[in-house]
């Protein structure tokens, strides 16, 4: 009786964990679900006017070259520039800034 009293409890109690893992896999779900979308509409916003001018800085400037390119063709676009485009201009620059001064350690 008593181990029939034990066994059930047991199984119960896996019940509700079971129960309570699916409720949090959907809770997370949704969380996750929740941050790809936030992120999506952030990278569609336009940019601010400091990072435009942030742009327009390397536009002018031939140390970058690859960096001054993109700057040219991101302000001769007719729409606006969203935020992940300045997030792919911000890591061209940060790869030639990179390139130059691996090349100026190299040549000393």
């Amino acid at each position: 009786m008593m181990r029939q009293f034990k066994e059930n409890c047991k199984t119960r109690v896996l019940r509700h964990i079971v129960r309570i893992d699916r409720y949090y896999t959907i809770f997370l779900g949704c969380v996750v679900l929740c941050i790809i979308v936030g992120m999506l509409q952030f990278s569609q916003k336009s940019i601010t006017l400091p990072q435009k001018q942030h742009i327009q800085q390397y536009r002018v400037q031939s140390l970058y070259p690859h960096t001054q390119d993109l700057a040219v063709n991101l302000l001769e676009q007719p729409e606006p520039i969203h935020q992940y485009q300045y997030f792919k201009f911000l890591r061209v620059l940060h790869f030639e800034q990179q390139r130059i001064r691996f090349q100026k350690e190299d040549e000393s």
